[in-house]
């Protein structure tokens, strides 16, 4: 693959035209850089490092975390709050040692470009190609049609010249061009640039080719708590391994990764420029306002931002890996013909800010082409997942998890309740919640989730420092079950006993038992204090079933909500609809004659 750059691509327009396929990339050049000014946390240490309580945490600023040993890139210390090199997953990484360092895996082989990915996947495997001057997305593309448009020689001649008509061919390419990448590229304007970012190979045979860092492998939900048995029926979250292919001059515009995933980016080959901002509620705000401009092609983010000083750039050497953490808006510019590999991930340690996004999403109708698959599913494998480590003892939570309980069982007991009154899926064996609550259920000898969703509630309110106290215990202690400390005290397990259920602690989302119904109907009681950033949280898993609460409805909120159906599906806040009994006899009207006398009137 021939290395072209965007000077390369600025030398052969004319000085009377736009230098840049995007109009954009001017202003993002613009924007401050931090390459100069970031530091080596190696050489930079502090004895403790205190988070700080409340909504105080996490804290951003307009830096990047300058990594030169990969060594230090671990699971653990991004866990522990107290780490003494001050990694955070709340501010973006930049490794500058070699992938290895982290646990890469990359092609070996040298060379290694478009052709070769092609090959191992397969040539007529569709690809989405962008237009990165309309931002559009072009149809009828597959990998052949990208070797073919990458390795044309006369790709910068044509543009300059602007020739007409039909392209010929590349000589080094043993199959004959397509239609749909020639018609494509003739109606490209001069200037026109294409580029590729959304080409997932988790389940190709590429993927034993490539692997991920080694703390992504320890933090990732899908990894650790997604059951193989999805997985091997082809229902995965296919988001983990992602091939990106960018020319020169390619232009990403300012978006935030699906679901509140954070991204680790590796160079293989060529150059990319990233512009990253906080992910503060201001600056959400904000992002969300310039999605829903009719003229947001036209619009430069920064330039709405409360700070637009926080829009930094920061650039990416082939080599160098870039994790960019949850909610961090960002655009890419691709200075030399890229090779990018990559994958997102979810994880325990920043579960409010994915949760925040994932309701950006909501308010704006996302597609769900664009969104996270499963992911509503993949938290209630969370949830099951802490619930065993905190029965059990052997696993203690991390610490910034531990603080995630409350916010994640805010959305997940309505996720529940609106799983109930949900069709059944059409699909065979596909992850449902209420299949990962029943076995929970049978597990635990529960009689429903609610009491699941309680006993996590009123395990927080005991403190982290117990909860690990009892992991220890439970791990290096050779007394027996009966004579070992329990995380819970005698009280707290006949509270959490199912005879005696504990009851649930004031919250936004509360959840009620009904006593006239066979199975358990709830409804969902909301209160008037609002969290910032996260104002509510759908009652529906699809959006065209969206349900707006009576609150939200008064508030005058200016988001628009999803299609309403009340043919299928009743409102939560709704009384129980309870189960109708016999239909009563109806009482006959009186004729003033006895039965003795129409008994007689018969026979007669």
């Amino acid at each position: 693959m021939s290395l072209c750059s965007d000077e390369n691509v600025a030398a052969t327009f004319g000085e009377d035209q736009v230098a840049y396929a995007n109009r954009h990339i001017p202003a993002f050049l613009r924007l401050p850089s931090v390459d100069d000014v970031n530091h080596d946390l190696k050489s930079q240490c502090r004895s403790s490092l205190t988070p700080p309580a409340g909504n105080e945490y996490p804290r951003y600023s307009c830096s990047v975390q300058l990594i030169k040993d990969g060594s230090i890139l671990t699971a653990e210390s991004l866990k522990d709050p107290n780490n003494k090199l001050k990694l955070s997953m709340h501010q973006p990484m930049l490794v500058t040692d070699i992938p290895q360092s982290i646990g890469i895996v990359l092609p070996e082989e040298e060379g290694f470009g478009v052709r070769e990915v092609s090959e191992i996947i397969g040539p007529r495997t569709p690809v989405r190609v962008i237009d990165v001057g309309m931002q559009q997305e072009l149809e009828g593309w597959n990998l052949g049609d990208l070797v073919d448009y990458f390795e044309d020689e006369d790709r910068l001649r044509w543009v300059s010249r602007q020739q007409q008509g039909r392209r010929t061919a590349d000589a080094t390419s043993h199959r004959r061009q397509r239609r749909a990448a020639i018609q494509a590229a003739q109606k490209q304007q001069a200037g026109a640039v294409l580029n590729q970012i959304s080409l997932e190979f988790s389940q190709t045979p590429l993927r034993s080719k490539v692997q991920s860092p080694h703390f992504v492998r320890a933090l990732d939900w899908i990894e650790n708590t997604w059951p193989t048995e999805y997985k091997t029926a082809g229902f995965p979250p296919s988001v983990q391994f992602y091939c990106l292919t960018s020319a020169a001059g390619s232009f990403t515009d300012f978006h935030v990764d699906f679901g509140g995933t954070s991204v680790w980016y590796n160079v293989l080959t060529g150059q990319k420029q990233f512009c990253l901002i906080p992910p503060t509620h201001a600056n959400l705000q904000a992002y969300k306002e310039w999605l829903c401009l009719k003229t947001q092609s036209e619009t430069f983010l920064p330039d709405m931002l409360p700070e637009p000083s926080e829009a930094f750039r920061i650039t990416l050497q082939a080599k160098q890996t870039l994790i960019i953490p949850s909610g961090w808006i960002h655009a890419v510019y691709t200075t030399q013909d890229s090779l990018v590999f990559g994958g997102n991930f979810l994880h325990g340690l920043d579960v409010e800010k994915q949760l925040e996004v994932f309701m950006i999403e909501k308010q704006i109708r996302v597609l769900d082409d664009y969104r996270f698959p499963f992911f509503i599913e993949l938290h209630f494998c969370i949830v099951c997942d802490w619930f065993r480590r905190i029965r059990s003892k052997a696993k203690p939570l991390a610490w910034r998890e531990w603080h995630a309980i409350p916010a994640l069982c805010e959305p997940i007991s309505q996720w529940y309740v609106m799983s109930q009154n949900l069709c059944k899926t059409s699909f065979p064996g596909a992850p449902t919640v209420s299949r990962f609550v029943e076995d929970l259920l049978r597990e635990t000898q529960f009689e429903n989730f609610e009491q699941i969703v309680m006993t996590l509630r009123n395990a927080y309110e005991q403190g982290y420092d117990k909860h690990v106290a009892c992991a220890d215990v439970e791990t290096n202690s050779s007394e027996s079950a009966a004579d070992a400390p329990s995380c819970f005290s005698r009280e707290d397990q006949t509270s959490l006993s199912i005879a005696n259920p504990p009851k649930l602690p004031p919250s936004k989302y509360r959840i009620k038992l009904s006593t006239k119904s066979s199975r358990s109907l709830a409804t969902v009681v909301h209160s008037t204090n609002q969290r910032e950033g996260l104002t509510s949280f759908p009652h529906e898993v699809n959006d065209e079933e969206w349900l707006p609460s009576p609150a939200k409805k008064s508030s005058g909120s200016s988001g628009i909500p999803p299609k309403r159906n009340t043919a299928k599906l009743r409102s939560p806040e709704s009384a129980p609809v309870p189960i109708p009994g016999p239909k009563p006899k109806r009482a006959k009207k009186s004729s003033g004659i006895s039965a003795r006398e129409r008994l007689l009137k018969k026979v007669m």
